[in-house]
């Protein structure tokens, strides 16, 4: 079942629950109507991690050979290819042009190593 976050921002109350049939009425103070938001997992501790230009070589390799995709980077880049990058969007980069079959067996492997979903850019569970 699907669960929205509903939050005032004006009096700051916040309900996470089933998706109403209506938008949620607030009693703040003028009373309004607030519509839900799909409620999103926060990204896992082990996707935010930062990996300097060294590590993100080290495990771009890694990946791209436990998921069978050809890897692209280089030895040498210019100073904008340098700066520290997330797990998450190292594994979107890879993943970015691989499509068809490929892409499931890659999304499914990445579901289960990090219950993370790359078409849907979230958590799962």
């Amino acid at each position: 079942m699907v669960q929205l976050r509903y939050h005032c921002d004006d009096c700051g109350k916040t309900y996470i629950g089933q998706a109403l049939n209506t938008s949620m009425l607030c009693l703040c103070t003028p009373p309004k109507k607030i519509l839900g938001k799909p409620q999103q997992t926060p990204l896992s501790d082990e996707l935010l991690e930062m990996l300097d230009i060294g590590s993100a070589s080290k495990m771009r390799a890694v990946f791209c050979q436990r998921w069978g995709i050809p890897n692209k980077s280089h030895t040498t880049h210019g100073s904008n290819f340098s700066s520290n990058q997330r797990v998450v969007d190292l594994i979107l980069d890879i993943v970015a042009p691989v499509t068809g079959g490929l892409r499931t067996n890659v999304r499914n492997l990445i579901i289960s190593t990090f219950k993370y979903d790359i078409d849907s850019k979230e958590m799962i569970g």
